[in-house]
């Protein structure tokens, strides 16, 4: 579905949003910057990637299936209230990562998998 308003037209560029070529611009001079790479293999960096990929996944099916029970369950079929926003926000982030843990142990089967399989010999 394509939208536009006087208020906001969407810009590309032979396909490229300003927003996507900016973003992959920041990821590869990260990349290619000595103390930025350096900050990214650091324990807590590589911590913080771990759950990265299942935390994608999840965060999508929490969003079309918690969130709207719970914008139900609050009576919010007007306007909701901040204090309700808010607790659905929380609540919404909370199950993602709740989700996401359960979904670690499937990406550590697959990354074994790979690297014990997936190599050409």
């Amino acid at each position: 579905m394509h939208v536009e308003s006087e208020m906001f037209t969407p810009v590309t560029v032979r396909g490229l949003s300003p927003a996507s070529l900016t973003g992959t611009l920041i990821t590869f001079a990260a990349i290619r910057s000595g103390p930025v790479s350096g900050m990214l293999i650091l324990p807590a960096s590589q911590a913080m990637g771990k759950p990265s990929f299942p935390l994608y996944l999840a965060h999508g099916i929490i969003a079309a299936s918690l969130v709207p029970i719970l914008i139900i369950w609050t009576g919010g079929f007007g306007e909701i209230d901040t204090l309700d926003a808010s607790l659905i926000a929380l609540a919404a982030i909370l199950g993602s990562l709740a989700f996401a843990q359960l979904l670690l142990p499937v990406e550590r089967f697959t990354l074994s998998f790979i690297k014990r399989f997936g190599r050409a010999r």
